[in-house]
């Protein structure tokens, strides 16, 4: 599995969880856009997987505790599931948007036929769960994994096809560079070559050295002037 990080930023320990489970079961048919930012979209989108089975859509979150969802409603019970409140985010509702803003740009760039898939990932491994008939895909890690396991046996777009695919994300991020993710033997955790990141970090301390330099020049022809 490659992955583009359409926006530089640093995963969460959850988004690495997210990454870990998804590298252990997919190949490098697969590709993981990280939070993207679609035009004329208020948010970003935590993540997207491209692949031979279409699209799926993934907003991820660390809550622990108990949570509910109904329909598109979201519930905390701060008291192990004896009461219910409306949970103070609603992550439901929340890549319910996203799925229609990246439905819209698919439409826009011509693929309105693409199997589009929406999930909310619970990363904590303290999460207690009561789904009721949801309006998305609810997963912890474990039902990721398996969900993931059987996208393998599933093929819906062409190599062409999900490379096209492919390209109009990458549209959103011109500047954004692969970075490919093995998949693990014996459980360990993925290795990640981020050559893009370092590339990116390397750029931006040349740049700081050479205002550096141009500072203290400046300084000097003043000091020069005064003298």
């Amino acid at each position: 599995m490659q992955i583009i990080e359409a926006t530089p930023g640093a995963n969460s320990p959850g988004e690495e969880l997210l990454i870990h489970t998804l590298a252990s079961e997919l190949d490098d048919t697969y590709t993981l856009f990280q939070r993207v930012l679609l035009p004329r979209a208020r948010e970003v989108i935590d993540a997207i997987l491209v692949g031979p089975s279409g699209l799926l859509l993934l907003t991820t979150h660390e809550y622990a505790g108990t949570y509910a969802c109904e329909g598109d409603e979201w519930f905390h019970s701060p008291d192990g599931g004896q009461s219910w409140q409306p949970g103070s985010e609603n992550p439901i509702k929340q890549v319910l948007y996203d799925h229609i803003q990246l439905k819209s740009y698919l439409a826009r760039e011509g693929l309105r036929e693409v199997p589009l898939e929406k999930a909310v990932v619970l990363t904590h491994p303290r999460v207690n769960l009561i789904p009721q008939r949801p309006a998305a895909r609810l997963f912890r890690l474990r039902e990721l994994a398996a969900y993931a396991r059987q996208l393998t046996g599933q093929t819906y777009l062409t190599p062409a096809q999900v490379d096209e695919v492919v390209a109009a994300l990458q549209r959103t991020a011109p500047t954004a560079a692969p970075v490919q993710v093995t998949r693990p033997a014996g459980g360990q955790v993925p290795q990640r070559t981020r050559h893009n990141r370092t590339t990116w970090l390397t750029a931006l301390a040349l740049l700081l050295l050479c205002i550096s330099a141009m500072c203290f020049a400046f300084a000097l022809v003043l000091l020069l002037q005064n003298l």
